[in-house]
This record gives structure tokens, sequence and C-alpha cells, in this order.
């Protein structure tokens, strides 16, 4: 759930051609798990089409949604810059989704190489990073009415009235809700004026 264009439109063509070589094409079904919190570091992942959630279960079973990942994102880069051998939370397909491994041995190849690449990847990184500190700060500090206007803004319904292509129910795991205090929060949004809903787009009122 980024801003930005694809990592594959950032890239030169050289570099995406010698990715090309490496990468293994991976298909999910809607539900399938990725990988699992504590699995071995296989590589990372480049999203090339639906939808995957990266996710934290506690003791109880509980579930919190740290980010989701669409085209063009990147994710699981950690480990690597870490040297951690296994991923520190699991992930799995929010929708039907294909995935792009590029594994371990080969991007630490392609950094050592590519200066370009490991540039690319420190960015990346870096925006995970700030994206996770700015959700945490937004469930400790505000309210579910707060965030839900937080999220909607962020995923661009400020400017024009959008889709959400994330289930509902997703989305207040995502916002450290549960599902029933996200609708309410919505509700009263819409009470208020602020938010705008119909035939399934929704929109910031201005």
């Amino acid at each position: 759930m980024h801003a930005g264009r694809s990592f594959w439109d950032r890239i030169d063509r050289e570099l995406r051609e010698e990715l090309s070589r490496v990468l293994l094409p991976l298909k999910f079904a809607q539900g399938e798990i990725v990988f699992s919190e504590g699995d071995p570091f296989r590589g990372f992942f480049i999203v090339e089409g639906g939808l995957f959630k990266v996710y934290r279960l506690n003791e109880k079973g509980r579930e919190a949604i740290l980010n989701f990942f669409e085209a063009g994102d990147l994710f699981a880069l950690a480990p690597l810059f870490s040297g951690r051998a296994s991923y520190p939370a699991s992930c799995c397909a929010v929708e039907p989704g294909r995935l792009s491994l590029v594994n371990a041995r080969a991007a630490a190849d392609l950094l050592a190489r590519r200066p370009d690449f490991a540039k690319h990847l420190n960015e990346n990184f870096a925006q995970a990073a700030e994206d996770l500190q700015e959700k945490t700060a937004l469930v400790m500090l505000n309210s579910v009415e707060e965030r839900v206007l937080h999220f909607l803004e962020k995923v661009g319904a400020k400017d024009r009235p959008i889709a959400l292509k994330i289930p509902k129910n997703q989305i207040a795991l995502y916002l450290g809700a549960t599902p029933e205090a996200f609708s309410r929060a919505l509700l009263s949004l819409k009470q208020q004026g602020r938010v705008r809903e119909e035939a399934g787009y929704v929109q910031l009122a201005k």
C-alpha cells in the first residue's frame, strides 16, 4: 500500500533484464500462505498482481496487519539487510495473486555488483520502516474515526472517489480495530458528512 511508481518502472532496462534471469514466479490462491513467521529466509518478493498482507499473530492467535502490498511493491527486505535467517512476520494472499521471488543469494550478488540496485532496495526498506512507525503512532494516539480518515486519505480518497481494494474487515485489522468498531466509525463519519460512500466508492468530503 505504497504511493508512487512501481518498482519495475523505477529501475533501468539493464537491471530489469538481470533480475528477470533470477526471478522465480509464484502464484497464490486467496488466503494461501506465502511464508510464516520464523520460516527460513528465502529472499524478498516483488508483487506482480493481486493483494498481499504481512502480519503477526500473538499467543492467542490475534492478528495485527503490518501492511498491505499490491502490484509494483516489494516486501520481506528486512532479513536481507539485518542478516537474520528467518522471516520476522507472516504473509498471505488477501486475494489471488502473483509474486516474483528474488532469492537471497541472487539478491546479495546484485547488491554487491549494482549500486543502483542497492539504492532502490535501501529506499524501499527505509520507506517500509517509516510506514510502520507512522502506523504504530496512528493506532496508539488516535481514535478509530481518526484512523479511518487517515487511511482513506492515504489511499487517495481525498482527491476522488475510490473503490476500496482491501476488504473492510482487513482494513479494520490494519487499523488496530475490530470489524464492528470500524463499521461504527465509518457510519459515524458518513452521518457527520465527513465521508461519502456510494455504489461501492468512498471519498472524503471537502
